[in-house]
């Protein structure tokens, strides 16, 4: 498929390039994304940092320029208000705390999934994955394929490598029926009403406590 002229005009703007970006799994994109978001909060967190600093840099030559006769007194208020507006979001952040919404989440695609290292099968429900273990003939004992699951289970963040799968849930034990392919297996939501459902729901789980695999804030 072309590429828009608008993304590659973009693209050249941000000195990001393109092919490369081609070549890179959805997982390394993603990974690069939240680098780039967590690059960026941290620049806004020290932003008048960068403000005193340019403050003492340029505003000296700019006032001179322009024949302020009072320009240090102008740049001494400056920097005082700089610093006051830095230390007013800093007491905010620590007496209220952060405010910041999500601006989208990642959740799997489908219910039930098989991890090959871990020999485990995994239901999502409701924002939080139950792990269900292999049955063994001997206690600490893995099988190499198992198709026999136990009933029972624990709250548990999936492996790297599951791959979705379907299942015969019977009252004594639960059947691995098929393991699919590997394939995309999360899809990201960035609307917000579906965003608060997915929370709601996952909050109506109170204490079960294992998150989606993904969150991102705003």
């Amino acid at each position: 498929m072309e590429t828009p002229e608008s993304t590659k005009a973009m693209a050249r703007e941000l000195d990001i390039d393109l092919d490369e970006v081609a070549q890179m799994s959805n997982k390394h994109i993603r990974m690069t994304a939240r680098e780039a978001v967590s690059n960026l909060r941290e620049v806004q967190y020290n932003a008048w940092e960068e403000r005193e600093e340019w403050v003492h840099e340029n505003y000296r030559d700019i006032a001179r320029a322009r024949q302020e006769p009072d320009w240090e007194a102008n740049m001494k208020k400056m920097l005082k208000e700089t610093q006051e507006r830095a230390v007013n979001r800093k007491l905010t952040g620590m007496t209220k705390g952060s405010h910041r919404s999500l601006d989208w989440i990642e959740v799997p695609i489908g219910t039930w999934f098989y991890s090959h290292s871990k020999k485990e099968i995994y239901k999502y429900d409701r924002g939080v994955f139950e792990c269900y273990a292999a049955i063994s003939p001997s206690p600490g004992l893995i099988p190499d394929a198992p198709w026999r699951f136990y009933t029972h289970h624990h709250l548990k963040v999936p492996h790297d490598d599951i791959v979705r799968a379907q299942v015969e849930e019977k009252e004594e034990m639960i059947i691995l029926m098929a393991v699919e392919q590997p394939s995309v297996i999360w899809r990201t939501v960035n609307d917000t009403s579906e965003i608060e459902k997915l929370l709601l729901e996952r909050n109506s789980s109170a204490g079960r406590g294992i998150p989606n695999r993904s969150w991102s804030v705003s």
